[in-house]
């Protein structure tokens, strides 16, 4: 009754963006969107008492250990899990479905899990998600430097749970797939995590009491955007089947701006000329993202080689350790950049793709670089 009164309070009192999630809706097709809102409404609530309920337990959980998650995994998510631990490390690709941080805590009662997530904009809700979370047994990563930590927990053994249902935070680092019939931005990190470490990717959603594993994916089996697609397409086949199960409330749809500079507008044409302002722009942000030692830098630089001299993780290459053998080979093994490079094309892509106009991906030219296939234009050129 408490979890009807919340529903009703929320999608029907405050009318909190009900009118949104409608129309995202009417837009993904769903027959009948004011009953599956109100659905979604309903779920919500009872996940947030369900959610209470368990903090008001004395109980704690543990990897291995009985829990009040009040979830558990189907026999077949089980049996999928336990072959992908066998296998080797594994990426959860998780969603906002059912209720999610119950099934993060009864996940934690089957291995040790960490979790990537944003910090809560409330202080006071944070502090308590924070405290509730360690006392389930469930570790959080934040996202600054997540993919170096998230590398760290997989050796350990442990299992990383990473959202693909959320706008990322910079459109560089994402994928458009097609979602719920529009296009959506998908992170490219749970892949790219995965493919760095050999990792198995698990795509896993919740309904009602249980958890469900849509796919089980190689992570070295395709490239991140290929495998960011492949479980969008799991994901959005439970969302249709399951639509007031899924948290409709983000803004899912969200485009991100693209990097841009005073004076420019668009690559340039046969005949025309770039501003100016753009290139003084560039060079600017440019010099600050691969700055070398000078003398506001020189403590913090240390020893770093001058030929590699770059900002790795938000630190000098120096003070993580890595020198001038990590600016060679170019790739890893599995086809990864380097780390050198790797920060390059974090930092610097986005600023070179918006002011070069024609490069060698969007043209089809080969490059020292192999890169995916999937990121560079099919064009034949005739000479």
């Amino acid at each position: 009754m408490l979890a009807l009164g919340v529903a009703w309070l929320a999608g029907s009192a405050l009318r909190i963006r009900r009118r949104q999630v409608e129309e995202a809706m009417v837009l993904a097709g769903v027959a009948d969107p004011r009953a599956t809102a109100l659905g979604m409404y309903r779920t919500l609530a009872t996940s947030l008492v369900e959610l209470l309920v368990v903090a008001g337990s004395r109980r704690t959980a543990g990897a291995g250990e009985p829990g009040p998650s009040r979830l558990a995994l189907t026999e077949g998510a089980r049996q999928a899990l336990g072959e992908a631990r066998s296998r080797g490390p594994v990426v959860i690709a998780a969603s906002h479905t059912g209720n999610w941080e119950l099934s993060a805590f009864a996940l934690a009662e089957e291995a040790p899990v960490a979790v990537v997530a944003k910090p809560l904009r409330v202080g006071g809700v944070h502090a308590f998600m924070a405290s509730l979370r360690s006392r389930m047994g469930v570790r959080v990563l934040c996202p600054e430097g997540a993919l170096r930590s998230a590398r760290e927990a997989l050796a350990q053994g442990t299992i990383v749970v990473m959202p693909i249902d959320q706008v990322p935070d910079a459109a560089s680092h994402a994928t458009s797939c097609r979602f719920l019939g529009r296009d959506a931005l998908v992170d490219r990190a749970p892949f790219a995590l995965a493919r760095r470490a050999g990792a198995t990717i698990l795509v896993a959603a919740t309904e009602g009491p249980r958890i469900h594993v849509l796919a089980s994916l190689e992570g070295r089996g395709a490239s991140p955007s290929e495998l960011a697609r492949q479980a969008t397409a799991h994901l959005e086949a439970h969302v249709r089947s399951h639509p007031s199960s899924w948290l409709w409330l983000h803004r899912r749809w969200k485009k991100l701006p693209q990097v841009r500079f005073p004076g420019y507008r668009g690559p340039m044409r046969s005949g025309s000329a770039l501003p100016l302002s753009a290139l003084v722009a560039a060079g600017i942000l440019l010099a600050s993202s691969c700055k070398s030692s000078d003398a506001g830098d020189a403590g913090d630089a240390g020893s770093a080689p001058a030929s590699c001299r770059t900002m790795l993780f938000g630190r000098p290459a120096a003070r993580t350790g890595l020198g001038e053998a990590e600016c060679q080979p170019y790739q890893l093994p599995d086809g990864a950049l380097n780390p050198c490079l790797q920060c390059d094309e974090d930092r610097s892509g986005p600023v070179f793709k918006a002011v070069a106009g024609r490069t060698r991906r969007n043209t089809g030219i080969a490059s020292a670089l192999c890169r995916p296939c999937d990121e560079v234009s099919p064009l034949v050129h005739r000479y």
